[in-house]
């Protein structure tokens, strides 16, 4: 059986059995805080072959090494980016400018 912790006010949190939760209950998530450098991204069971006309286009590698160029693209992609059918759209602005 699985406790989760009921919030009524932020006062005075209570412990409450989860078939017990009710719609207007609040629930706590821990949240992993963990910080810790990697070297490389393991794409393993992500590396799946993309086919285009019968043929094969594309095919991550098995690891992708991290480093600083690869970094900016991500954090690029999380603020602007998307995904459109086969490609990975930017929606950049004119004044958007690398200082």
């Amino acid at each position: 059986r699985q406790r989760l912790r009921k919030i009524t006010t932020l006062k005075n949190p209570q412990w409450k059995e989860a078939k017990d939760l009710t719609k207007n209950d609040i629930l706590l998530c821990p949240i992993d805080s963990t910080i810790e450098d990697i070297k490389e991204l393991n794409l393993k069971e992500f590396n799946k072959k993309i086919y285009a006309n019968g043929e094969i286009k594309y095919k991550l590698p098995q690891k992708l090494e991290v480093t600083n160029d690869l970094l900016e693209v991500l954090g690029l992609y999380l603020a602007d980016g998307s995904i459109n059918r086969s490609r990975v759209v930017f929606s950049l602005n004119n004044y958007s400018k690398k200082e």
